[in-house]
């Protein structure tokens, strides 16, 4: 259970930095903090991933 409400959370944070980074674009015309925003997201994403796949006690692979 523990888990999951760690990786709900983590989707929070990620779909939180996309959707910054969008309304950044839009509403600032800031297009390069926005993009960089939207690079955290994919980057946490990707951390996340890897991260997962090095644990030891994950069983559902």
């Amino acid at each position: 259970m523990t888990k999951q409400i760690s990786q709900s959370g983590s989707i929070f944070v990620i779909v939180a930095f996309a959707a910054v980074g969008v309304l950044w674009m839009v509403l600032a015309n800031s297009y390069l903090v926005g993009a960089a925003f939207i690079a955290l997201a994919v980057g946490y994403a990707i951390y996340l991933v890897k991260k997962d796949h090095q644990d030891p006690n994950n069983f559902t692979r």
